[in-house]
C-alpha cells in the first residue's frame, strides 16, 4: 500500500513502524513516502481507531448505533439521500 493511500494517511508512516509494520523506500526513484508492507496491519490500525472515534461520537451525542467503515463497496450508496434532522419540541 502507498504512504500517501488514505488508509495509511490516517495511521501514519511512523504509526505503521512503531506497531510493527516495514515501509519499503526506492532508492532511485520519488516514492511519496513509500510502501507499507503489512496491509492487514493498517486495516487492523484503521479499524480501531474509527471505532474510538465512533465510540466517541456516540457518547457525546447519545447515539445508541454508530457504524464505521473506511470505504464503501461500489454501489453501496446508489439511491441513498441526506436527511436533515429536526428537533421536536
Amino acid at each position: 500500500m502507498r504512504a500517501f493511500d488514505k488508509r495509511a494517511k490516517s495511521i501514519g508512516v511512523v504509526g505503521h513502524v512503531q506497531a510493527g509494520g516495514t515501509v519499503l523506500n526506492d532508492l532511485f526513484q520519488g516514492d511519496d513516502g513509500g510502501w507499507l508492507q503489512d496491509v492487514s496491519l493498517v486495516d487492523k490500525m484503521v479499524g480501531e481507531m474509527l471505532q474510538e472515534v465512533a465510540a466517541s461520537i456516540q457518547a457525546k451525542k447519545g447515539w445508541k448505533w454508530v457504524e464505521v467503515a473506511p470505504d464503501f463497496p461500489y454501489g453501496h450508496t446508489y439511491g441513498l439521500r441526506q436527511l436533515c434532522g429536526q428537533a421536536s419540541h
